[in-house]
């Protein structure tokens, strides 16, 4: 069951910072996950951040969706925040499965799932398994994961993502990683930001095998297995899907996401938001609310 969470002194930072919301802990697929929580209404509005960030990534965009009809969950995934985290392989499976049991703790009857970059190939999964409560998906700078495959052969990848799993951790808990991605994968213009941004999330990290934990749902996401691309292949997602992206995103360029529709039976609808790269939640928030808010009045009856 749910349990509401209050930070107490000695926890600071933005793990638990406080807001227009309330901090839940559940258990769900047998582990910890921190929500935040804010609304009461029917549909319920799951949102998954991006790699290397947390909840907090959607302090501004959480009150803008929340409204008499909506419920909105900003939920750490394992590995991240103030969910659990542990060493160990992580399946693109075990990360859907995460989200699918805490709908069901949550009593979900309808649900929008909105995720980002890392969190938006979780989408893709929930979308291909289709859980009963889901009613639609909202990616943000994250194509189809096949698609995704065929894009990244055309595009230039960050040097540091190319060392060894314990370099990688390593560079995580020193905050280094934090500090490149957040500025190598951000719009030109939005580097200094991403820059002041970097110590917030880099924060976490430094707990005892967090970076570690992270790394493994980061890689979960992105390096499907054989079986993973199959059943990609072998599944028409039949589920309104909108497609996020900015248009200076380094990291997910317009040429990724060419092939998308062809995985869906509906179709798909994309938008870019101009002068804004990778971390929308962060770099162009005011726009992302609009275009989720705009999607979410056409799944709302």
């Amino acid at each position: 069951m749910s349990q509401n969470h209050r930070p107490s002194s000695d926890q600071s930072g933005s793990l638990l910072a406080e807001g227009p919301w309330e901090h839940q802990y559940v258990s769900a697929a047998g582990k910890r996950f921190h929500l935040c929580v804010s609304g009461e209404g029917q549909h319920d509005v799951f949102l998954l951040h991006d790699f290397p960030l947390f909840w907090w990534t959607w302090r501004k965009i959480i009150p803008a969706l929340t409204s008499a009809d909506t419920r909105v969950i900003a939920m750490d995934l394992r590995g991240f925040g103030a969910s659990d985290f542990q060493p160990g392989d992580v399946s693109l499976a075990d990360l859907s499965a995460d989200v699918t049991s805490v709908m069901r703790t949550l009593a979900s009857t309808s649900a929008t799932v909105v995720g980002a970059g890392m969190g938006g190939t979780v989408a893709w999964e929930l979308a291909r398994t289709a859980p009963p409560a889901l009613e639609s998906v909202v990616t943000i700078a994250c194509p189809h994961p096949l698609t995704k495959i065929r894009g990244n052969r055309r595009t230039a990848r960050s040097s540091y993502l190319l060392n060894s799993p314990w370099e990688k951790a390593r560079a995580l808990k020193n905050g280094s990683l934090v500090k490149s991605a957040l500025i190598e994968w951000s719009a030109t213009s939005n580097r200094g930001l991403m820059a002041e941004l970097a110590p917030t999330y880099a924060a976490p990290m430094k707990r005892h095998i967090a970076a570690a934990a992270a790394w493994e749902t980061f890689h979960a996401t992105r390096a499907l297995t054989l079986k993973e691309k199959r059943l990609f292949e072998q599944t028409e997602i039949d589920l309104p899907i909108l497609s996020i992206r900015g248009q200076f995103d380094p990291k997910t360029q317009r040429l990724s996401f060419t092939d998308d529709a062809r995985h869906l039976s509906q179709g798909i609808t994309q938008v870019e938001i101009p002068k804004a790269g990778h971390y929308l939640t962060e770099e162009a928030p005011e726009q992302l609310a609009k275009a989720l808010n705009q999607h979410l009045r056409t799944q709302i009856q």
